[in-house]
């Protein structure tokens, strides 16, 4: 009888192969065996987990070693991101995933305190226990230092960014599912994060204003643009909304529109510049010795642009 290893949880962070993979793997392990064993880590595949399953479903015998961290020279978590990183072509997006979930198992059962004495090096150390459910998070007093000194830490192994990580946090956090897809390879970390930022209570409540304040046309003109720009525009005061709309619906970015609100002018500006802060600002300003001022009216935006008028005070 053919004996059967849970998945170690530092192995479970990287994803499974897709069907088709499998399929093929399952092919070659027929054909030549399983050439290379098992990697087993406290009772668990550490490595090799794909192979496992292969060789399960082609019915052939599994050769399996024992991780010994002496022997090998490096902790069960450096081990299974060498052979992961190595073997498997990732994108950034999926390193950044796979690397917050390392995050979330790297020494939690250790004291805070202990972990904050250790140098950056003892990366070995500080890895060599991760251990399956994590026990009570670290006292808040060191919790924020040792989250900031795990995500170094990995970014370095992982050679990703600490921004996408956060960004792979925040994906997660919001939404399993769109964090699944993102360590599958489906979709990218930022992508990921822009449909999850969607679903939030502060996205819709953002777009119920703005169809209170400006109409249902600009909310749904302005919920096509990027979450952060409809949180950006939603967060200005009723009157700056009303007077930047005109800008946003003849095209203008709502980041570049935004800028207009506090724009210290002078007539060195472009005629473009100073057409969008006298609409921000109701209508007209002043210039140095001129006041600038944007006809209103059921006109399109080119023709608005045109009625500027400039007034020698």
């Amino acid at each position: 009888m053919k004996q059967k290893y849970d998945v170690h949880p530092l192995a479970a962070a990287f994803p499974a192969l897709g069907a088709s993979e499998l399929d093929e793997l399952v092919d070659d392990i027929r054909r030549n065996g399983v050439r290379e064993p098992i990697v087993l880590y406290e009772g668990k595949i550490l490595d090799g987990r794909n192979r496992a399953k292969a060789a399960a479903i082609a019915g052939i015998e599994l050769p399996t070693v024992q991780f010994d961290p002496k022997t090998a020279g490096c902790s069960p978590a450096e081990f299974v991101i060498s052979m992961n990183l190595v073997r498997r072509h990732l994108t950034p997006s999926q390193k950044s995933a796979i690397a917050h979930e390392f995050m979330e198992r790297v020494q939690h059962d250790v004291d805070g305190a202990k972990m904050q004495r250790r140098p950056v090096e003892e990366w070995e150390d500080i890895t060599a226990s991760i251990h399956h459910a994590p026990p009570p998070p670290p006292p808040p007093s060191s919790q924020h230092h040792l989250k900031g000194r795990q995500r170094t830490l990995v970014a370095e192994k992982f050679g990703v960014s600490e921004g996408l990580i956060d960004a792979a946090r925040r994906v997660k956090a919001r939404s399993p599912e769109l964090h699944e897809e993102v360590k599958a390879g489906r979709i990218s970390v930022q992508e990921a994060l822009e449909k999850a930022e969607r679903g939030t209570k502060k996205f819709h409540a953002a777009l119920g204003k703005i169809e209170k304040i400006v109409g249902p046309r600009a909310m749904e003109a302005v919920r096509e643009k990027k979450t952060k720009d409809v949180l950006m525009f939603a967060d200005l005061t009723d009157d700056q909304m009303r007077n930047l709309w005109p800008l946003i619906k003849a095209g203008e970015s709502v980041a570049n529109t935004i800028k207009y609100k506090d724009s210290m002018l002078t007539p060195a500006h472009t005629i473009r510049e100073l057409i969008a802060a006298a609409t921000v600002s109701g209508g007209s300003i002043t210039v140095g010795e001129f006041i600038i001022s944007v006809a209103h009216g059921k006109k399109s935006a080119k023709r608005q642009k045109e009625d500027l008028h400039a007034h020698h005070t």
